[in-house]
């Protein structure tokens, strides 16, 4: 049922688009809608005289599982703040589509324009440079999903000129210039005192709209400055929307601003600087849901006292209550139409005599969770709880009680989906070793090099002195998220130092009994150095650890080798023919670059796009490749078949190959796990001290498999 409903929406698109665009651009051509999430799609225009290309991301804002969120740059509202990319913004709020969208000095010294309300707070105020422009237009939204927008014009003192149900307007960004429609008419063209050069020269667009019936926002984007697409003018851009069957809108920054990021795509516009410019803010979709108390996924028991003029409250009002009042709880009880893992957020207000310990319990498909959270502190913003695996409908849910010393805040609740639910068709029976480096464990491993002496090891390195020697980012490496507070040693691997010649290193636990159904993770940085730096990351199982990690031809006649087990090879910033391998053997034979075998989403290269999808920049130095950046990695041997799991550092996970048997006679049974680093080329990397992995949080599980034996171990989708 619900496939079909997302049908008859999506043809409910095409058919307005289809009908709205014979009026002013009757040759103008409407690529085909493509669905992001339920109630979100993302569609190309394209026209051939005057040439344009336009990208329109359409939201369904009657879809409680979308969210439109404005985001602004990193460093806030201050001067010395440096300005971001829109995909930075998008990536590290897990949207699914987003434009750039306030204006801004060029070299970001000066907000001009720049109104920017997100989650009811004004950017405005002490320690920021806004320059207020009167009679210019900002568009906003409400908390509630059914209230309509509302645009209004600003004052020089930021002030809305129709403060009608401002107080309903949760998120806002001021733009220069309006358009309203009606019936696929440009009704109104207000130009909002900007120059002739500006609104009736062809420029790159960017700007925002909605319709009413039925109630939908719109993000477009229009190229501009190239031969391909020329741009539009505000005249050009006010009809567009018009045949968009967009009733109001206003023009954000555009020229060489304008930008339109999709997920897992990247930036899908041509930016007319020829690269994406840094911005002060964007416009982004979530596949989320956001829970006030006034709404009615939320349900209250006991005695709880509404406060609507808390300057921290998030939306109309917030509830507060403490144990004196007899046991109280509030449940939020998000309808999702999509199953996967979901970021947890809650918003409360703190002041003192606030319950240093209030306890949320999230009840999630893998079961129940509960965290506590210190009141007192961080009120007035989105504090996430967990990352957590629901599944589609109400079974899932986020529930505070008062019972706690203290007062308890509840306010909202916010769930934002960031990757699909994967299976665990096992259950773990134990823990066979655990480590964070911050002790020496180097008597728990074996170490076996290819070329003894032109390797380095270290397995209670302490990272946080390092400087990169060759320059580049970051300048240093940040303590590995999974570690304990302070923790930053790890094991450290360098290969192929001063030889020139092919090398490898290979860490076997050897202080466990081998396995045959087991679960690795463990953290990883991959570093590396300015150039001839395409050296591998290794990990997998061994069946003899005297042997390291590597293949090649000179290797399967060498007495250290061929290898016997398996193991994948991950480079770091690309650069070889295949970045992302996966090796097994007999100790007779090497298999080759089985990637392709593996499912590497079907391409062993970074610059495919299913990688510099899933790896993108912004939380990679280089697009496609898991280099500089720490990762977590979950290797699974189960029933003979192996898995492979990366986790970002924005904790969306990757499935980068599911159960895939390896080749026939590759030992599977009393292996045992390893870490390595393996350089397949002669030439040395520059300069050789950037160059090194590092593991860090190691953990080696049994594991039973709690699959039907007749059941499919078919290719995860």
């Amino acid at each position: 049922m619900m496939d079909l409903l997302r049908a008859a929406w999506l043809l409910l698109i095409l058919g307005v688009a289809g009908v709205a665009g014979a009026a002013y651009y009757p040759n103008m051509v409407y690529g085909e809608p493509q669905e992001l999430a339920p109630g979100v799609s993302w569609r190309q225009l394209t026209n051939a005289s005057p040439a344009w290309r336009i990208h329109v991301i359409e939201v369904d804002m009657t879809n409680r599982n979308v969210e439109l969120v404005p985001v602004f740059k990193q460093g806030g509202n201050v001067t010395s703040a440096p300005l971001e990319r829109t995909s930075s913004m998008a990536i590290r709020s897990d949207a699914i589509a987003a434009v750039n969208a306030g204006y801004f000095t060029t070299d970001g010294s000066r907000l001009t324009n720049s109104y920017t309300l997100i989650d009811g707070k004004h950017l405005g105020g002490a320690g920021t440079n806004m320059t207020a422009e009167n009679n210019r237009s900002v568009l906003g939204f409400s908390g509630n999903h059914q209230a309509i927008p509302k645009r209004t014009k600003m004052s020089n003192a930021l002030v809305p000129a129709n403060g009608t149900n401002w107080q309903h307007i949760v998120n806002a960004i001021a733009g220069r210039g309006h358009f309203v429609t009606a019936s696929g008419v440009v009704a109104t063209q207000d130009n909002e005192g900007t120059t002739e050069s500006h609104y009736n020269a062809r420029h790159p667009r960017t700007v925002i709209g909605y319709s009413l019936q039925p109630y939908r926002a719109y993000l477009v984007t229009v190229d501009g400055r190239l031969t391909s697409s020329v741009g539009m003018t505000y005249l050009e851009l006010a009809r567009l929307m018009a045949d968009l069957g967009v009733r109001e809108s206003i023009s954000l920054d555009g020229g060489g601003s304008t930008t339109a990021w999709i997920k897992g795509r990247g930036i899908v516009n041509t930016p007319s600087d020829g690269s994406e410019r840094y911005v002060i803010s964007a416009w982004t979709v979530i596949n989320g849901m956001t829970m006030d108390t006034s709404v009615d996924s939320v349900t209250h028991t006991g005695l709880w006292i509404s406060d609507m003029t808390h300057p921290q409250r998030y939306y109309l009002d917030h509830l507060v209550a403490n144990s004196t009042m007899g046991p109280a709880t509030i449940t939020w009880r998000p309808n999702l139409e999509r199953s996967g893992q979901y970021k947890v957020y809650a918003w409360w207000t703190s002041e003192a005599g606030r319950a240093t310990a209030a306890p949320y319990v999230i009840n999630h498909a893998g079961g129940q969770d509960t965290v506590t959270v210190n009141q007192t502190v961080n009120g007035g913003q989105w504090n996430l709880l967990g990352i957590y695996p629901f599944e589609a409908g109400t079974a899932s849910t986020v529930k505070v009680s008062n019972q706690a010393p203290g007062t308890v805040s509840a306010d909202a609740v916010r769930v934002v989906r960031v990757s699909e639910i994967i299976d665990t068709p096992y259950v773990v029976t134990g823990t066979l070793f655990q480590t964070d480096f911050e002790t020496d464990v180097s008597s728990k491993f074996t170490i076996a090099q290819h070329i003894a002496g032109d390797n380095n090891f270290n397995f209670n390195y302490d990272y946080s002195g390092f400087a990169q020697q060759g320059g580049g980012y970051p300048t240093s490496i940040p303590r590995s998220p999974s570690s304990p507070a302070g923790g930053t040693r790890a094991l450290r691997l360098a290969t192929n130092l001063a030889k020139g010649v092919p090398n490898a290193i290979t860490a076997t636990l050897t202080g466990i009994p081998g396995q045959t159904d087991m679960r690795i993770t463990f953290d990883a940085w991959i570093n590396y150095g300015t150039s001839l730096t395409t050296e591998f990351m290794t990990f997998g199982a061994s069946a003899n650890p005297a042997l390291a990690a590597m293949a090649g031809v000179n290797y399967m006649t060498d007495p250290n080798g061929p290898f016997n087990g398996h193991f994948f090879g991950i480079v770091a910033e690309g650069g070889a023919a295949q970045d992302y391998r996966y090796y097994d053997g007999t100790g007779a034979a090497a298999r080759g670059n089985n990637a392709a075998r593996a499912n590497f989403l079907g391409s062993a290269a970074i610059d495919h796009s299913a990688f510099t999808g899933v790896f993108p920049s912004g939380l990679f130095q280089t697009a496609g490749a898991t280099g500089k950046a720490w990762v977590r990695w979950e290797i699974l041997m189960l029933d003979g078949k192996i898995r492979l799991v990366a986790t970002r550092p924005d904790n969306m996970q990757v499935l980068l190959c599911d159960w895939f048997t390896p080749n026939a006679g590759t030992p599977m049974s009393g292996v045992l796990p390893h870490l390595g680093a393996w350089d397949p080329y002669a030439s040395l990397a520059s300069p050789t001290s950037d160059q090194f992995v590092l593991y860090d949080n190691l953990k080696v599980e049994s594991i039973t498999s709690k699959r039907n034996a007749a059941a499919s171990w078919q290719l995860y989708q």
